[in-house]
């Protein structure tokens, strides 16, 4: 499944996700080719805010890595991403509902367009409203099933809008996902997508 953003006469593809019956959720970009990754680690401030430079962390080298740049959460809280490993909540478990990752995109000319006769019958298409005085932002949520689904509201943003997909009958009960897509604060788009992980395992880095 693509999440697909309407551009002028054109559509832009984002980012694919899938869910597996053993609970996992895969996700990946919807690039021409990565040219470049980085990867690191950042520890809020006093104040609970994270500050991300665009030009910290580490270069990744790897080829193959760069090559199929898609991120993994393995039913057991396992994530790989970026060529790290780490834990995060374990989704066969949950309990309430739960941040998987934040995004920042770059601006959407870097994402190949496609004509509306290339769009697929599983393809999300959205007909978002597109500020370029605000970078575009995602957060992704995963949950157990629920009797009803309350939007969750991004206080700094002017428009949003929640996705709720809704995984039955896999091996290990039910998982439900939730996506809220949102402008940022107002400034420049990032010259990279930044990925965000709240991790667990404090032996292995978040990736952005």
């Amino acid at each position: 499944m693509r999440v697909v953003i309407q551009d002028g006469n054109l559509w832009r593809p984002l980012f694919w996700f899938r869910v597996t019956k053993d609970c996992s959720v895969y996700l990946g970009p919807r690039y021409k080719k990565v040219n470049e990754m980085r990867v690191g680690e950042i520890q809020p401030n006093k104040e609970g805010l994270m500050r991300v430079g665009y030009g910290d962390g580490s270069s990744v080298e790897d080829p193959d890595i760069l090559r199929d740049a898609h991120i993994s959460f393995h039913g057991s809280g396992i994530t790989h991403a970026g060529g790290e490993r780490f834990q995060i909540s374990t989704l066969r478990e949950l309990a309430r509902l739960d941040l998987l990752c934040f995004a920042l995109f770059q601006k959407l000319d870097s994402f190949q367009a496609i004509q509306t006769k290339q769009i697929r019958k599983r393809d999300v298409c959205l007909a978002y409203p597109i500020d370029q005085n605000k970078p575009l932002a995602a957060q992704l949520y995963a949950s157990p099933i629920q009797k009803e689904f309350t939007p969750i509201r991004i206080g700094s943003a002017e428009f949003q809008i929640n996705l709720v997909f809704i995984y039955q009958n896999l091996d290990l009960g039910s998982l439900v996902l939730q996506l809220v897509l949102f402008h940022g604060l107002e400034g420049p788009w990032p010259p990279y997508t930044f990925m965000l992980f709240p991790f667990k395992d404090t032996e292995h880095a978040s990736v952005k």
